[in-house]
């Protein structure tokens, strides 16, 4: 019926198999041998200090040495955050979730998942109570347009103003190349850069929500409200 009903079958088609009803789909041999692989690919891995840097301060500077809260932390940005938080020393990271049905991929950390609507204040407020950092990853990627809108816009409003009147040392928000346009890859942007969003809706709204937050940073003297604008992301 959804995606989570074919996991859902899969779950009951092993417990058949354990109760020996049936031999159909996996052995239970094939779950344990899956969760062999993960754990000797998660043994073998680089972490992230081992990797040379030209400054290791700077990894841990913008952390502020304390507490992390992360927005749309089970997406793919998300999740490697959440990895990366905790490789950098990070003891105290708080994810904001929608649903508990989306958060294995950072649930093998000691993450405190919290569920909490973006567009609810109050709520925001106590999850970032303490924190030194958001970051704030979350967009609307479902629902009408209506409710996208709501969610890349309203949601960042909230998450922002709630990050200030914590005393929050610093936000990052994450946007998109997109919101200038088409640009060339030798050109570089700034503050001063023009928007000219390029790709529909998903541009738009990320434009309107930088205007905004860059708009709302004059006033918040007290929390840096950084902006990021990525390119296309890929890899493992």
């Amino acid at each position: 019926a959804d995606f989570v009903a074919a996991f859902e079958a899969q779950f009951r088609a092993v417990e058949r198999r354990l109760a020996q009803e049936t031999a159909d789909l996996v052995d239970p041999l094939d779950h344990a041998r899956c969760i062999e692989l993960i754990e000797a690919c998660y043994g073998k891995r680089r972490r992230h200090q081992d990797f040379p840097t030209r400054d290791a301060s700077v990894r841990q500077r913008w952390l502020g040495g304390g507490s992390v809260a992360v927005t749309g932390a089970t997406g793919f940005i998300g999740t490697r955050l959440v990895e990366r938080l905790f490789e950098s020393g990070v003891q105290d990271v708080r994810a904001v979730i929608r649903s508990f049905s989306s958060v294995a991929g950072i649930a093998r950390f000691p993450v405190r998942l919290i569920q909490a609507d973006l567009i609810d204040a109050e709520a925001l407020r106590e999850v970032f109570r303490g924190a030194s950092t958001v970051v704030h990853l979350a967009f609307g990627a479902s629902g009408t347009s209506r409710e996208r809108k709501r969610a890349t816009i309203d949601g960042t409003r909230a998450v922002v103003e709630a990050a200030i009147a914590e005393g929050v040392g610093a936000v990052v928000v994450l946007s998109t190349l997109w919101v200038f346009g088409f640009p060339r890859g030798d050109k570089e942007h700034d503050e001063t850069s023009r928007y000219q969003p390029y790709g529909g809706e998903y541009a738009r709204s990320k434009a309107a929500m930088e205007r905004w937050c860059r708009r709302r940073a004059r006033t918040s003297p007290d929390t840096r409200i950084v902006i990021l604008n990525p390119g296309v992301v890929y890899g493992p």
